[in-house]
């Protein structure tokens, strides 16, 4: 009985280290668990790999500055946090009213 309770007693601490590691990892790099392009660029630190081959065995979501073996043709990288749209283009001028007009 005391064998099979230090058994028990090594097998958890060691399920409780591995499980910690895992939990360490997928905190340092958010980029892993990320399954679609929708998700992985919703994360500020991930970028998705659209590039039609060579992704079959790992995940097409990274993060670019902590992984340097993902080699995905920069044509094929979305990215946008590196993206600047302008959505509406006026200029801009000073406004006709005073700020006490607003507190009526």
């Amino acid at each position: 009985m005391e064998v099979w309770l230090w058994w028990m007693l090594t097998l958890s601490v060691v399920c409780v280290s591995v499980y910690s590691q895992q939990t360490e990892k997928v905190t340092q790099n958010p980029c892993t668990v990320k399954q679609t392009c929708h998700d992985c660029i919703q994360t500020p630190t991930c970028a998705w790999c659209a590039q039609p081959t060579g992704f079959e065995d790992h995940n097409r979501c990274y993060q670019p500055s902590g992984n340097p073996r993902v080699e995905c043709n920069a044509s094929y990288i979305v990215d946008p946090s590196n993206e600047f749209r302008t959505i509406v283009q006026r200029k801009l001028s000073k406004g006709k009213s005073s700020a006490s007009e607003y507190y009526a």
